[in-house]
């Protein structure tokens, strides 16, 4: 079986479903088993009082109506119940889903995520488990429905007309045979529109990532050509989807029509002929549409679960993919030593043969041109990229054997386009650290404290970062990984930057920049040449596109190859 479809069909869809699905259900199943009961003591009794009308006129009927009352209540509450079971499995299953398909992915790491796409992750873990809803809400209850009212209602039939009973078992399997075949032919068809949609999706959230960038460059407008294309491309897959869903419909409405109508006839000439009581013929008459009614139902609920179901094989396919086992072995703080480093990039190696060596209390510069593997260097560090050759050990430990979970506690990280969860500033960083108010003012962030992330600029986002950085410095974490720190701030906000990194690096933390070569991380002094922070800097002993920090604090050591 084809690993990104585990289960051909909503049944198939269900077994990948969580324990919430499981009770639902048994529920629904349960439910349907009292509205099958209920609706043939309906159906009889409705017969009962309109052949009684017909005999021997209205009245005396008050205790059959009364009874009919209480059973059409009943059939309503059940109704109401199957409605509210089935919503709130639906929302329990799409969060156990999410969490599980979030939780892996960021297992997975960065490196997968850019593989795989931000913009199709995002759209299969929002609106793409949505569609959960109409599985849980029309297919699940329709399905159990299909399963037990046609076998009540038709047994009753056969106790009380078998000639009618015949008809109906000789009918009733066309239905689900007709659904059965426009089922499978419509499977591919909605696999391929619910591509679309995620391509679309997905190159929209890429595009508006990427405006800014596009705008400055003047090549926004030239995307509207893309995007234009894969809508069109979608609205035939939506179209072509919906037709062959209509066609079906019609096809199991046309044929559980004439199965009825074959039943009325038959009844309609045994009652004219005087071989037909009244009341069972109208008793028939009332129960023959239902044993067809939940099949063409289920025959409509498949084509709207079939965009659910589609989610449910791609978050599957997502979850079986084989995530990188972390060693058991802890990391000691000390000497972070990175020999030879070189990952597989774009045909080529980037770094190629990265060597530096980083000891707490001090700071080791990452210079290379744009492509030369900086960031790549880091998120190795972090155990998220795998090196091709190469070592790397932290205090004489390699990281290939280390607890991942537990180093990356003890390391701070900033990236270059930092993310956040969303809230106030200060709901960013208090569970990263306690001295909120204090880092915020050492980096020139003073009563941003309440103000909502997404309404901060650039700087002051790249600001923010750093500022979480520091504060799990503060709560445990001795090595800083910061790649481009002050790519977007003027050079005040730099310098605050790189003082309160480098009170960190005094206090015994460790740090490793990235910095483009030709950025100006840190001023520089119109007097002296040398670098405006505390010691300046120079270029440690050979290392390959590294560089050491030399401090004037006592016992400051020099980053070196």
């Amino acid at each position: 079986m084809d690993p990104a479809r585990p289960g051909k069909g909503p049944l198939g869809a269900f077994r990948a479903l969580g324990p919430a699905a499981r009770r639902a259900l048994t529920q629904v199943a349960a439910l349907s088993l009292l509205n099958a009961a209920l609706l043939v003591t309906q159906a009889f009794l409705l017969a009962d009082v309109l052949a009684s009308v017909v005999s021997t006129g209205v009245g005396g009927r008050t205790a059959q109506l009364a009874v009919l009352l209480a059973v059409v209540a009943g059939r309503a509450l059940a109704g109401w119940a199957v409605r509210v079971i089935s919503a709130r499995a639906a929302a329990t299953a799409k969060e156990e889903l999410r969490a599980r398909a979030v939780d892996h992915v960021l297992r997975l790491g960065p490196e997968w995520i850019a593989r795989r796409g931000h913009g199709e992750l995002t759209a299969l873990t929002t609106r793409g488990l949505d569609a959960l809803d109409a599985y849980f809400r029309e297919y699940l209850p329709a399905l159990m429905t299909a399963a037990v009212v046609p076998l009540g209602a038709g047994a009753a039939v056969l106790f009380a007309d078998w000639p009618s009973a015949v008809i109906i078992a000789l009918t009733v399997p066309l239905l689900p045979m007709f659904a059965i075949l426009v089922g499978r032919y419509t499977a591919d068809r909605v696999a391929g529109a619910t591509d679309a949609t995620h391509r679309m999706s997905g190159l929209l959230l890429e595009l508006v990532r990427a405006l800014p960038v596009l705008t400055a460059f003047r090549r926004a407008r030239a995307q509207s050509d893309v995007v234009r294309r894969l809508s069109e491309r979608h609205r035939r897959a939506t179209l072509k989807t919906l037709k062959v869903a209509f066609s079906s419909a019609f096809v199991l409405e046309l044929a559980a029509t004439l199965s009825v109508a074959l039943i009325a006839v038959v009844i309609g000439v045994r009652l004219v002929g005087g071989n037909l009581p009244l009341a069972i013929g109208l008793g028939v008459l009332i129960l023959a549409p239902e044993c067809y009614q939940p099949i063409r139902t289920v025959g409509a609920a498949f084509h709207a679960s079939e965009d659910g179901v589609e989610a449910v094989r791609r978050v599957t396919a997502i979850l079986a993919e084989p995530v990188p086992a972390d060693g058991t072995e802890p990391l000691p703080r000390g000497e972070v030593r990175v020999s030879g480093l070189r990952v597989e990039r774009r045909g080529g190696f980037a770094p190629d043969g990265e060597s530096f060596v980083v000891w707490p209390g001090q700071i080791a510069w990452l210079r290379a041109p744009s492509g030369g593997g900086k960031t790549t260097t880091l998120l190795t560090l972090l155990g998220f990229v795998p090196s091709y050759d190469g070592t790397i050990t932290v205090g004489g430990a390699r990281l290939a054997d280390a607890d991942l979970t537990r180093w990356r506690r003890d390391v701070a990280w900033v990236p270059q386009n930092p993310v956040f969860a969303g809230g106030t500033v200060r709901d960013e960083l208090t569970p990263a650290g306690e001295d909120v108010d204090a880092v915020l003012a050492e980096l020139g962030l003073t009563g941003l404290a309440d103000r909502p992330v997404d309404k901060l600029s650039l700087g002051q986002r790249q600001r923010v970062a750093v500022a979480r950085a520091l504060l799990r410095v503060r709560s445990g974490a001795w090595l800083m990984l910061l790649d481009e720190p002050t790519v977007h701030l003027d050079e005040v906000n730099a310098r605050r930057v790189m003082d309160a990194v480098e009170l960190a690096v005094d206090n015994g933390a460790a740090a490793i920049i990235a910095a483009h070569e030709r950025s100006a991380v840190v001023a520089v002094d119109p007097e002296t040449g040398g670098g405006a922070a505390r010691g300046g800097t120079r270029r440690g002993a050979g290392g390959r596109g590294a560089e050491g920090k030399v401090g004037d604090a006592p016992g400051r050591r020099r980053a070196a190859a």
